[in-house]
Parts: C-alpha cells; sequence; structure tokens
C-alpha cells in the first residue's frame, strides 16, 4: 500500500548563484526607490484583501526528468496593493503555496511561504481595470512530503535549500464595486533558486521550482475616520 510519509532529510540554507541574487536585490531596489518617490505623491488609492486559487507546478531539472502532469495545489494568502499614480502602483503578497512534481505517477509535494514583491501596472476605467505584474518573490520550505513505495531518484534526493527566489510576473482583471474590489488573476513563476545539491555527482546541476497559478481575491480600498483617501507625505 503506497502511502505518504515525511522525507526525513537535513534542511540547509543554501547560497544561490551570486548574479542571479544580485539581479534580484537590483529590482528590490529598484521597487523600493519606486515606492520613495510614491510617497511625495498625494491621494494614493490603497487596498487590502485576501486571495486563494489553484496552482500547476513542475520542477526544472538539468539533466531533463519526464514529468508527463503537473500536480494540482491550493495557493492562499493575503494582498495589498497601493496605486501611486494613474497607471502604476506596487503589489504586496503573503502567500501560502503548494509545489512539487510528478515524474511516472510518483509525486513528491513543497509547502511553502512567498512573498512577492511586484510592480503593478493598470489599464481601464475606475470600475473595470486590466492589469499587469511584474517583481521578485521570495519564499521558505515549510514542509516537504512525497510517497515511499516506487521510489525514483527525484523522490529520494535530500532537499538542501529551504529559501526560494525567483521572478514573478501576471495578468488580471478587477472590477471595483461598492462591496469592494473583485480581482482574477494568472500568474508564472519561474524559479532561479537549486532546492536540491547543485553537485552533479548528486544527479543534477539545476533543480528550480517553476508554477502557473489561477486565483480570486477581494479587496477594500482603506479608508481614513473622515471617509478619505489617506494622502502620504
Amino acid at each position: 500500500m503506497v502511502e505518504y510519509q515525511n522525507i526525513q532529510s537535513d534542511m540547509e540554507w543554501g547560497e544561490p548563484d551570486s548574479r542571479m541574487r544580485k539581479s534580484v536585490l537590483i529590482l528590490f531596489a529598484v521597487l523600493s526607490v519606486i515606492s520613495l518617490r510614491g510617497q511625495c505623491l498625494e491621494l494614493p488609492e490603497h487596498a487590502l484583501g485576501i486571495k486563494g486559487g489553484t496552482t500547476w507546478s513542475w520542477m526544472r531539472f538539468d539533466p531533463s526528468v519526464s514529468q508527463p502532469a503537473m500536480p494540482l495545489g491550493i495557493n492562499a494568502g493575503i494582498q495589498y496593493r497601493m496605486i501611486l499614480e494613474k497607471y502604476f502602483g506596487l503589489w504586496l503578497e503573503l502567500n501560502y503555496e503548494q509545489r512539487g512534481f510528478r515524474t511516472e505517477g510518483i509525486k513528491r509535494e513543497m509547502d511553502y511561504i512567498e512573498l512577492p514583491m511586484l510592480a503593478h501596472f493598470t489599464f481601464g476605467k475606475k470600475m473595470f481595470r486590466f492589469y499587469f505584474n511584474l517583481g521578485p518573490s521570495i519564499g521558505v520550505m515549510i514542509k516537504d512530503h512525497g510517497l515511499t513505495d516506487g521510489e525514483t531518484p527525484e523522490h529520494t534526493l535530500p532537499v538542501k535549500n529551504k529559501f526560494d527566489w525567483g521572478l514573478t510576473g501576471g495578468v488580471g482583471f478587477e472590477l471595483n464595486t461598492i462591496a469592494g474590489i473583485y480581482t482574477i488573476g494568472a500568474r508564472y513563476n519561474f524559479g532561479f533558486g537549486n532546492v536540491f545539491d547543485v553537485m552533479r555527482s548528486d544527479g543534477y546541476i539545476v533543480s528550480s521550482n517553476q508554477n502557473i497559478s489561477l486565483s480570486l481575491g477581494w479587496m477594500w480600498k482603506i479608508r481614513n475616520s473622515k471617509g478619505k483617501k489617506y494622502v502620504v507625505q
């Protein structure tokens, strides 16, 4: 009988490739500068809410590994949006996300807490808007489990890096109503960090998370006691 059980391994914090690490740090710096610039504007639009949906994930291996299907997981979290100018703002999230991969009918699951920090571009009227998000994302693995019978090497490799990082981009649509802001969005996350050891003697020189997600969300515009939007000094 095939059953799930935790895969016991010593998880260690890994060192990502220095050039890719610098790229993500630069993206964070650019977004921070944009945020500071926005603080000089009056009446930005703030909104806070929740989201939830599904995630299809796989692992980018080198050498490549056949993955006939993408495991289906869930994602859920809180989201905060600040529109600084007519077509531009920032979008932040704190999410729980189920990731993993499947090879020859055997699945390995890895659950993450992730923090995307995205530039937010919006188009359209006040009631109906389309948007595009792009920026870095970081995450931490909180659980690793898989199947024990019929194991393949990919399902017995110990996890070396709990920390994950990558680039996230997506598109969506929002509906603004008196009952709040309703959103639907699709997103792709390209992971740069290696989950397993990157020494060729251990089998793989690349083992990074990849996933596509679809989610629904609801947000409420934040207002002060006088019913006016916040004015950022």
